[in-house]
Parts: structure tokens; C-alpha cells; sequence
């Protein structure tokens, strides 16, 4: 479908990607509806290369895990992450033990609650900085994917946690049921980072928006950023072109916009540009705040 694919070949250089397209449906059904974006990092691919690992640790992507953030980095092949309004979401496709996640991230000496909600167990800790202090949920959904909520309070962390719960199990709608979605993931090639964003956050001044995505590839030392725009009509396609073109070169640090290829194509927009890692994971997953 892409006519850009100038660079399709270059993820083969990188370690073995998980199943992303599956990967991401998975851990989607467990994002509330009301979450409009998430962010999916492919940790077996990003741990396997030096430098991909370093960036991320740089940006600090997994900050709001604190001391968890190494033990998840041992048994956990993705993470898909979503910001909303009762905070912070996280997902989890791996072996993950949610009492030692919530010990690791409890502060010295606070107390670990546990409740029960239907047949989950939520195990919440606190979190205490000089700076603020928050209350980290975890729980497991099933043998192969948990999910944490950090908030400022046990009671929304908590919550946020039964509310991905009960999407997971189908008690209520989530985003993997968007249909923006499917379409996005059938137009962006599978990376080591990856946003969903069926509701078109990511660039607020573009009008006519209905999705758009960015995910991020490997080539050599570089990263690859792909981006698709969907819009209502090809006019507004058009109109958004040199808009999305330029924040490509702010938010990517691309020296010069002729760098960034793009690709008018009917009422989607599509552009692809080689930057630095960093760069690339910020559009990637940087613009979702999670």
C-alpha cells in the first residue's frame, strides 16, 4: 500500500520484532475507549540493540515505573502505554509477577494493598519523591499480558485499573474496537515504536484529521520515521501536507525539510524521513505524553 518504501527493507537489521500487528490488538482490548492514542514500544527489539536501549533510557521512556522499570525489562517482550484522564495506563505482553512490579515500585516502608475485582486481584503501591507522590495498580489479565495505572490517588489508580480490566474482558468498549485503527495498522510498517492515534491528537491545528499513527524503524544507526494522516476529503489532505511535513522536521531535529519524503495519496497523508534514534522515538511515541 505504501509507495515510499524506500527504507521497508530496513527493521531486517534489527533483532527479531515481536508479532506487532497481533502484539498491539492484544494489549489494545485492555485500553478504555475514552484513552484517545497509545503508545507501543517493542522492548524485545529495543533491548536487543545498544543503542536503542540507551535512548530510551534517555528519554526516559519507562519513568513512570521507577525502580520496576529493570525488572520489567527482564520478562516482558512489549508495552504498550496510554495516557487519559484518570492517568497513566500500561499493558503488558509478557511474564509478569504484579505483586513484585508493585513491591519493586512501593517506596521503603509503605504498605501493599490488594483487592479483589471479580476474578482479578489489583495489587496497589505507593510511590513517595521529594516531588510528588503517587499509587501504582497492577494486576494480571492473563497468563501472558498485565497491566499497571499510575494517578495521584489509590482510589483512581485503582479504578483505572478495574476499567481496563473490565475491557479487557469485554464488560466495556476499548480502543482495539476503533475502526481508525485497523487501517492504521495496515498502512504503517511494524518498528520498535509505534503511536495509535484514531483521533488525530497528535497535530491539533490540521483540520479535517479522522487518524493518523507513527511508528519507528531501524536503519543501521538511524532511525526511520513513518507517519500516516488521515483525512476526511483529499482537500483537507492536501491543505495539511506542509503543516505535518514541518513538525516532522521540528519534533525529528531533520536539518532540512527536503529530507522528509511525503506522499499525498487520495485523503491520506503519508511521509518518512531518516533521523536520529531519539528523534525518532520522540515522534513515535514522545507527542502521546505517556
Amino acid at each position: 500500500m505504501r509507495e515510499l518504501g524506500t527504507v521497508d527493507d530496513a527493521a531486517e537489521v534489527a533483532p527479531p520484532p515481536v508479532a506487532v500487528e497481533g502484539a498491539i490488538l492484544d494489549l489494545l482490548a485492555a485500553v478504555p475507549l475514552e484513552y484517545g492514542n497509545a503508545a507501543f514500544l517493542d522492548l524485545r527489539q529495543i533491548l536487543g540493540s545498544d543503542a536503542l536501549s540507551a535512548s530510551v533510557d534517555r528519554l526516559g521512556v519507562l519513568a513512570a515505573l521507577g525502580p520496576a522499570a529493570d525488572q520489567l525489562k527482564d520478562g516482558v517482550d512489549a508495552i504498550l502505554m496510554a495516557r487519559g484522564p484518570g492517568g497513566v495506563l500500561g499493558v503488558l505482553k509478557g511474564d509478569v509477577d504484579p505483586r513484585r512490579v508493585a513491591e519493586a515500585i512501593g517506596s521503603p516502608g509503605s504498605r501493599i494493598e490488594s483487592e479483589g475485582h471479580g476474578e482479578f486481584e489489583v495489587i496497589s503501591a505507593h510511590m513517595e519523591t521529594p516531588f510528588f507522590s503517587l499509587v501504582v495498580a497492577v494486576s494480571r489479565v492473563d497468563e501472558a499480558t498485565a497491566l499497571f495505572a499510575v494517578g495521584p490517588s489509590l482510589e483512581g489508580s485503582s479504578g483505572l485499573a478495574k476499567a481496563s480490566l473490565d475491557t479487557a474482558a469485554g464488560a466495556a468498549p476499548g480502543l482495539s474496537g476503533d475502526p481508525a485503527i485497523g487501517k492504521l495498522l495496515l498502512d504503517l510498517p511494524a518498528g520498535f515504536a509505534l503511536t495509535l492515534d484514531p483521533r488525530c491528537g497528535l497535530l491539533p491545528e490540521v483540520e479535517g484529521c479522522i487518524g493518523a499513527g507513527v511508528s519507528a524503524t531501524l536503519q543501521g544507526e538511524q532511525g526511520v520515521v513513518h507517519g500516516v494522516f488521515m483525512f476526511r476529503e483529499p482537500a483537507a489532505a492536501l491543505a495539511a501536507l506542509p503543516v505535518i511535513v514541518e513538525s516532522a522536521g521540528r519534533i525529528g531535529g531533520i536539518s532540512s525539510l527536503s529530507e522528509v519524503r511525503s506522499d499525498v495519496d487520495g485523503s491520506v497523508v503519508r511521509i518518512e524521513a531518516v533521523v536520529g534514534l531519539e528523534g525518532a522515538l520522540e515522534w513515535a511515541i514522545g507527542q502521546t505524553g505517556a
